[in-house]
């Protein structure tokens, strides 16, 4: 799974409008083999897909970001679980 940090705006135009930043302009981004709180193949199931400055990209579905940042916890997953 890959990982972009998006702010708070970012993130709410990512899933209203299924649109991802331009990806070359400087975002970290880090890659999980797994994430907390969600199975691997059910992410699979049920991705969905939206445009970005590289073309489409998978993206995990909305309830199951919420069930993976709340189990992470961090500070910066709390303030997301906020803004979804």
């Amino acid at each position: 799974m890959l990982g972009i940090n998006l702010t708070v705006e970012q993130l709410e135009r990512a899933f209203s409008e299924s649109h991802l930043p331009n990806l070359g302009g400087g975002y970290g981004a880090q890659l999980f083999p797994r994430t907390s709180g969600v199975e691997t193949q059910a992410v699979l199931d049920s991705v969905s897909f939206a445009q970005s400055s590289v073309g489409r990209v998978p993206v995990i579905s909305k309830p199951l970001l919420v069930e993976a940042k709340r189990a992470c916890g961090r500070p910066k997953d709390l303030e997301d679980l906020r803004a979804l």
